[in-house]
């Protein structure tokens, strides 16, 4: 049974592809420069309508006219010897899959065993087409379990189910091929089924599941499968076994070209072409499709194959539900072999090879009789799909290199690793701006690495690989040494494994990385993100199993706009994703390996002395070389040595060797910088030792301004920086920021050196007080006129309620008060009464004249400014 699930993740309001409907999705391109990076691709990892092979179907289908192929091929009877008879078959026989719906894991099977006799691999261990067989019993099982192992840093890393779930619900859960190159580029399989009984397609013991037949005219019980009821599991010792190492995969077109917003179907012939390559270079094709029943239990009304087995889905109604592998073809197979009204456009039709079973098979693969019938009468197992069926889907064929056969671990074969959940989608998008994918990895032993790998999401990839040699306490992934660059372009997406063209030495306990640029045929940089649904996600949807990604601290690094960040931080996977999807969605590392053997020397060197050094010191640092590990490695003769600055340090960084001892040299520093010695010894390898000068601390922070005062803006007082010498920092350095700085009260000016300023370092910080304002008050006397014959009246408050009328400035509120009233040197004080509002009265019988009075004026204090008085001289007349 081949499970499709497609699913919406309410939490991040976007929809992904748990079972991909196109494997490697495409996401869409950003436009240049519209608006911040992770915005940009966050808008398309949340777009998963385009197939990635849309863009290139034009194209591929020109090239596909041109190619000249025979109309006939059947890798079960091949030609090998030129006398245009088939002489060898690359095909194995039909399996049957029963008890469970494992078609996926036995497509992916049917796939690889005819890949492995292809190469040629097979017949240097003396396997044909009737002795290959490789375990799916191996491959169902660990894509839908965890890893078990507290000593795996990945542990608990993949398939979960929930409980009350059996693993024969598991095993019924369905999937896609696309599972098994997962887990195959994950070094987990495939393994030979001869070399370990577990590894059979049955329970451990033995029990079967009995049908009834007619034998020489007697009904008898006859075995049909084995029982799904026994106990299928596997140790977990066997996770890791392999008899081979998946090397390539090609995620092909397909022929079947569905709109996703319209749901209309096109024949694209770039998918036929593509197939019919895989296929001539005796490699089979795993394909979904939609079957008329997804196992072979089921009844069927044949909607989609006829009686002579073949088949012909006519709508793009249904999705897949079968998986398969194509393994011919014939351009000139009929239409009208097809059910009758349901004919396709035109001949021609795949050879398929299903997986239940066949009555040219003995238990446990001879199944129920389905399939095209052999000059015996006997169902073979194989129908014909057309070449123009509107649910192919998923098309996919692998390559593999040979490792170790027998099934068991080799110690001496490492794949460095981080990913291995079982991945059911990858999510892909381009930008304009350069994008960059590392995996960083440390060697538990000598290791010579020699290969590695990535996946690609579009056609036409131009791949870069970098390999540094990082420092201890790497910061990011190129903190170090560059080694080694390849470069290649992949014609298809899919999982490629690459030959270094020189083994690069890593010493144990050294970290190395692996940095990945990707660039389609438009120029765009892509990144692609393995994902899964997580347990939330499943518990949402009802399914009977999760998956979880396990990504440590310093595993996986993605640099944009080249800013390195940690893909362990769920903070900022979630940029890509919204917020939430850390909750949603599993994800993984990136799927970039190093492939490695191991090293018998298994020495290490150290060097002691590599402190940071002292711009100008009177004496250089004295570095020396010791080795860990093989005492007895290098016998009596010392290897080579070569000491070497980094390109640029010897501006700041003087190297000398000691003539009596190669393994010493002296460092001297001229000027403030970091950079890299390396330190290579012929056989061991090279350490990257980082040429890091003391930076001077920023020290002090002198504050000039004596007094300052509330202005009611931020003040920025006038300060200097000085380091530990009493030397003063320029500006260019360090950025000032300031709090509480606009109210009266203590105010904070902070000091932060630049981040990777190769002089100084450190970050302080000072206080200094805003003081209250001085109140700008300022009065003018006005001249005020009474009329004497208001004062014989005998109202206490003379004159029309005179009002002192000054001119004032300033803040806050202002009162009055009467200092003096003179007339020709006599005081007349008593005679003049001034409110704190400033209205004046005269006492009655004051005399007629002139009287100068010195009117005193405050200005009232308050949270910003200082309290004040001044005083003015008002002439009062009287007439």
């Amino acid at each position: 049974m081949f499970k499709k699930l497609l699913a919406v993740f309410l939490a991040v309001v976007m929809v992904i592809s748990i079972m991909p409907v196109a494997v490697f999705a495409q996401t869409g391109k950003a436009e240049a420069n519209d608006g911040d990076t992770i915005e940009t691709l966050a808008e398309q990892l949340q777009d998963t309508s385009n197939d990635p092979f849309d863009y290139t179907s034009e194209e591929l289908a020109e090239e596909a006219e041109q190619v000249d192929y025979p109309s006939q091929f059947d890798l079960r009877s091949v030609d090998t010897d030129g006398d245009t008879v088939g002489d060898k078959s690359y095909v194995t026989p039909v399996k049957f899959q029963n008890p469970f719906g494992t078609c996926w894991g036995f497509a992916a099977i049917a796939a690889a065993e005819t890949s492995i006799l292809g190469s040629g691999i097979a017949d240097e261990n003396e396997y044909d087409a009737e002795t290959m067989d490789l375990s799916e019993k191996h491959l169902v099982y660990f894509v839908g379990n965890a890893i078990n192992d507290p000593s795996n840093p990945q542990n608990g890393e993949g398939t979960h189910a929930f409980p009350g779930v059996s693993l024969q619900d598991q095993l019924n859960g369905g999937g896609v091929p696309f599972l098994a190159t997962s887990l195959f580029a994950s070094g987990i399989g495939p393994v030979i089924e001869a070399t370990n009984s577990d590894f059979e397609y049955k329970g451990k013991n033995n029990s079967v599941e009995y049908t009834t037949q007619i034998v020489d005219g007697v009904r008898k019980a006859v075995p049909y499968c084995y029982d799904d009821e026994d106990d299928w599991s596997l140790p977990e010792e066997y996770r890791f076994q392999k008899g081979f190492t998946l090397k390539e995969s090609f995620v092909l077109p397909s022929p079947a070209q569905i709109d996703e917003d319209t749901n209309e179907y096109t024949y694209n012939p770039a998918g036929t072409q593509a197939i019919k390559d895989m296929l001539m270079q005796k490699r089979a094709v795993q394909i979904g499709f939609t079957a008329d029943t997804s196992i072979p239990d089921q009844e069927s009304e044949g909607q989609y194959i006829s009686k002579n087995w073949a088949h012909y889905t006519y709508t793009t109604e249904e999705g897949a539900n079968h998986a398969v592998a194509i393994v011919g073809w014939d351009d000139n197979y009929s239409k009208e072999n097809f059910i009758e009204g349901h004919n396709p456009p035109a001949d021609g039709a795949w050879l398929v090879k299903n997986s239940w079973g066949s009555e040219e098979c003995v238990f446990p693969d001879k199944g129920p009789g389905w399939g095209l019938e052999n000059a015996k009468g006997e169902h073979t197992g194989y129908f014909w799909l057309s070449y123009y069926d509107q649910s192919i889907s998923m098309p996919e064929a692998l390559d593999f290199d040979k490792n170790n056969v027998d099934g068991s671990l080799d110690e001496n074969y490492i794949i460095d690793s981080h990913d291995y959940m079982p991945v059911s989608d990858v999510e892909g998008a381009t930008l304009d701006e350069e994008i960059k994918m590392s995996n960083v990895f440390k060697a538990a032993c000598s290791e010579q690495l020699e290969q590695v790998s990535c996946e690609t999401t579009y056609p036409g990839t131009k791949v870069i690989n970098e390999i540094y040699l990082l420092t201890d306490g790497f910061k990011n992934p190129t903190d170090g040494k560059l080694v080694a660059t390849i470069e290649n372009t992949f014609e298809y997406g899919g999982y490629h494994k690459i030959d270094l063209e020189t083994p690069v030495l890593v010493q144990k306990d050294q970290s190395y990385s692996i940095v990945q640029t990707q660039i389609t045929p438009d120029g765009e940089y892509a990144i692609n993100m393995p994902t899964s649904y997580s347990e939330v996600f499943a518990q949402i949807m009802d399914m009977p199993t999760w998956t979880k990604g396990v990504i440590n601290k310093n595993e996986s690094f993605v640099s944009i706009g080249g800013k390195w960040n940690d893909y362990s931080n769920e903070k900022f996977r979630d940029t890509f994703f919204g917020s939430g999807s850390s909750m949603m969605m599993s994800f993984d590392n990136f799927p970039i390996k190093g492939f490695c053997t191991k090293r018998e020397n298994n020495v290490k060197l150290s060097v002691a002395g590599n402190e940071e050094f002292e711009v100008g010191a009177e004496s250089p640092t004295r570095l020396v070389v010791r080795f860990k590990g093989n005492a007895d490695f290098f016998g009596f003769d010392a290897p080579d040595i070569n000491w070497t600055l980094a390109d640029g340090a010897d501006k700041a960084f003087t190297l000398k060797t000691d003539d009596n001892n190669p393994y010493c040299a002296y460092i001297s520093a001229k000027d403030y910088a970091d950079s890299y010695l390396y330190i290579t010894v012929d056989g061991v390898g090279t350490t990257v030792v980082p040429l890091r000068t003391r930076k001077l601390e920023a020290a002090c922070i002198t504050i000039y301004d004596d007094i300052i005062r509330y202005t009611g803006k931020a003040i920025k007082p006038h300060i200097s920086v000085e380091d530990e010498n009493d030397n003063i920092i320029p500006a260019s350095h360090y950025t000032m920021t300031f709090k509480n700085n606009v109210k009266v009260g203590t105010a904070t000016v902070y000091i932060k050196i630049k981040p990777g300023d190769a002089k100084y370092k450190g970050d302080i910080d000072t206080t200094f007080r805003i003081q209250k304002a001085i109140n700008p008050l300022k009065v003018t006397g006005k001249k005020v006129t009474f009329k004497a014959s208001s004062l014989k009246k005998k109202a206490q408050v003379a004159g029309a309620s005179k009002i002192i009328k000054l001119t004032k400035k300033g803040a806050g509120n202002h009162s009055f008060s009467l200092v003096s009233a003179t007339k020709a040197k006599k005081n007349f004080k008593s005679k003049f009464i001034l409110a704190k509002n400033g209205k004046l009265t005269v006492k009655k019988g004051t005399p007629k004249g002139t009287y100068i009075l010195k009117i005193k004026v405050t200005a009232a204090g308050n949270k910003n400014y200082l309290k004040i008085s001044k005083v003015a001289n008002v002439k009062v007349i009287i007439k």
